[in-house]
């Protein structure tokens, strides 16, 4: 019965990993696979900043555009540093970040995001991707 199980779960894992990045693409979806981060950047300014809790696929394909890594150590010294004293906020001004890209909930009620973004966020929209992430413009608050 456990070996019953675990190959069924084998097999739900190896079809999630073979839609998420497929063998070989079907002719006509050569694009689908880049069309998260193609929205990301029709909905961003070239040149700016996009904090992401996990960078992933955008990260490695954006084009003009600066993937900030919001989950601390991987990112900087100087960032990890920051969160750890309660002054990511500040820090993120003075990047400048311009935008954030995640799913709400971690975002906007999770911590430690909760309260570095508290006011921060002004949501742009949903973009239809892997994760099924939000886009939000971040305001430095003067």
């Amino acid at each position: 019965m456990v070996a019953a199980f675990f190959l069924l779960l084998l097999q739900y894992h190896v079809a999630y990993l073979r839609n998420l990045a497929p063998w070989k693409v079907t002719a006509g979806h050569e694009a689908d696979y880049l069309a998260e981060v193609r929205d990301v950047e029709l909905h961003t300014l070239p040149k700016t900043k996009i904090g992401m809790t996990g960078g992933g696929m955008v990260a490695y394909f954006i084009d003009n555009r600066t993937i900030v890594n919001l989950d601390g150590l991987i990112n900087s010294p100087e960032y990890f540093n920051a969160m750890k004293s309660g002054k990511a906020t500040e820090f993120l001004d003075a990047i400048p970040l311009n935008y954030v890209y995640g799913k709400p909930y971690v975002l906007l009620e999770s911590d430690p995001y909760d309260e570095i973004f508290a006011n921060r966020l002004e949501e742009i929209g949903f973009i239809r991707g892997y994760e099924n992430f939000t886009l939000f413009r971040y305001r430095i608050n003067q």
